[in-house]
C-alpha cells in the first residue's frame, strides 16, 4: 500500500544555491570527513558487528564518493506530509517515484548520522524463506531462488517501481536477543517450522546494480521452537527460537514504555511483496489505541514481521501485522494501491506497548 507523500525535488540554479550544496555534500566527499562520523556509534565494539556495519557502509561511501555535482544538485528533500517543516531526510531519488517512501538500504548516506543509525539497525533484520528456496551450491553458500520476478508474478504494469527485481522473501522477521527472532505469526503458516529458514542480506547492490541471492551459510539460520506461542497468537505475532546465536549483529532496542503521539514519525524496513530489503521512511502515525498504532508507511504483504521504529530514537516502537489491499487492477495490468489524503485507515503496527509484560522476562536491545 502506498500513500500520499509530498516530494520537493532541489534543482540549483543559482551560484549561491549551489554553494550550499557545495558546503553541506561535496565537502564532506573527502573520505575523512565521511568516515568521521561513524565514531559517533559507539556501540560498534564488537568486532563482527563493526565488520558486518563496516561492509553495509561501503556500498553507500562508494555511492556518495562517486556522485557528480549534477547528482548533487538533484537531491530530495522529502517533505513529511503531516508537518508543515521541511523533512530532513536526504536521498537521492527518481522524482516519477513521488509517491513512493520506499528506498534501498544502499541509497542512504553514508556521512549522515540518522543515516548510520538505520543502517546500524537493519543489520538486524531478516527475510523468511523456506528450504526449498535455497540451493545447496558449496560448503559455503546458498543460491536464494530468484527466478520469480515480482512484475511477471503479480501481473504489474511496467511502469510500477521494482517490476524487475526477484521475490526471495515470505515475509520480515528481526532480532530481539542473540538467538530470538520476532515476527508475525501468519508468516509461519506456509509451512512446518521445520522447514523455515531466515536469511540476512538478500537486498540490492547499488554498485553493481544487481542483488544479493548467494547467501552464506553462516547467515542462515533455522527454528527449533517458538517461545511464549500460546499467549502470543492471539496478537498475531510470534518470538521464534533460532538454533544458534546470531554473531556480528545487534539485537534491536524494544520501546516498551515510550508514550506515542498521532503524528509521531516511524520508519520501517521488510521485504514487501517478498523484494529485496527495502527501507519505508517518512511515515506517521495516524491512528492510536493502546494497542495497535495505524500509520501511513509504504507496506506490502512481505513487511508484515518488519520492525516498525521511532524516528527520533531509532527504537523499535511496534511490529507490522496488517495493512491495507496492496494493488488494484489498472485494466490490463496491476498497479499499487495508492491511498489518498485520509481515506484508508493505515497499516496496522502492534505495538511493543502492548507485548510488555510477556517480554519482560527477555534480555533485549544491544548485547
Amino acid at each position: 500500500m502506498r500513500y500520499l507523500f509530498f516530494y520537493i525535488l532541489l534543482i540549483i540554479t543559482s551560484s549561491s544555491a549551489t554553494g550550499q550544496i557545495e558546503e553541506k555534500q561535496i565537502q564532506k566527499s573527502d573520505t575523512v570527513k565521511m568516515i568521521a562520523p561513524m565514531l559517533h556509534l559507539e556501540l560498534l565494539k564488537d568486532q563482527k558487528l563493526k565488520a558486518n556495519f563496516d561492509k553495509k557502509m561501503l556500498g553507500p561511501l562508494q555511492n556518495a564518493m562517486f556522485k557528480s555535482q549534477m547528482q548533487l544538485q538533484l537531491e530530495a528533500i522529502i517533505d513529511n506530509p503531516d508537518e508543515d517543516t521541511e523533512d530532513d531526510f536526504r536521498v537521492y531519488v527518481d522524482p516519477s517515484r513521488k509517491y513512493d517512501s520506499r528506498l534501498e538500504i544502499c541509497e542512504l548516506g553514508a556521512f549522515n548520522i540518522e543515516h548510520q543509525y538505520i543502517l546500524k539497525n537493519s543489520l538486524s533484520v531478516f527475510g523468511v524463506t523456506v528450504t526449498e528456496s535455497l540451493l545447496d551450491i558449496d560448503d559455503e553458500h546458498y543460491q536464494l531462488d530468484d527466478t520469480r520476478i515480482f512484475g511477471e508474478v503479480y501481473g504489474l504494469c511496467k511502469e510500477e517501481p521494482y517490476w524487475d527485481q526477484p521475490l526471495g522473501s515470505l515475509g520480515t522477521a528481526f532480532l530481539i536477543r542473540p538467538d530470538v527472532l520476532l515476527t508475525a505469526y501468519h508468516n509461519l503458516e506456509y509451512a512446518s517450522l521445520e522447514d523455515y529458514r531466515f536469511v540476512i542480506g538478500f537486498e540490492q547492490d547499488c554498485q553493481s546494480a544487481g542483488f544479493n541471492t548467494m547467501i552464506l551459510k553462516s547467515e542462515v539460520y533455522r527454528a527449533i521452537g517458538l517461545i511464549t506461542e500460546e499467549e502470543l497468537v492471539p496478537f498475531d505475532v510470534a518470538l521464534i527460537q533460532l538454533d544458534r546465536p546470531v554473531e556480528g549483529r545487534p539485537s534491536l532496542e524494544l520501546d516498551i514504555s515510550t508514550s506515542l503521539n498521532v503524528k509521531d514519525r516511524v520508519y520501517a524496513m521488510g521485504h514487501p511483496a517478498g523484494l529485496p530489503l527495502k527501507l519505508t521512511i517518512n511515515a506517521s502515525i495516524r491512528e492510536l489505541n493502546s494497542i495497535y498504532a495505524y500509520t501511513t508507511l509504504d507496506t506490502y504483504q512481505g513487511n508484515s514481521g518488519s520492525p516498525v521504529f521511532a524516528r527520533d530514537s531509532h527504537k523499535v516502537i511496534g511490529v507490522l501485522t496488517e495493512g491495507m489491499a496492496d494493488f488494484v487492477n489498472n485494466g490490463n495490468c496491476i498497479k499499487s494501491n495508492l491511498c489518498l489524503g485520509t481515506e484508508c485507515k493505515g497499516e496496522k503496527v502492534l505495538l511493543m506497548n502492548a507485548l510488555g509484560s510477556l517480554l519482560a522476562d527477555l534480555p533485549y536491545g544491544e548485547q
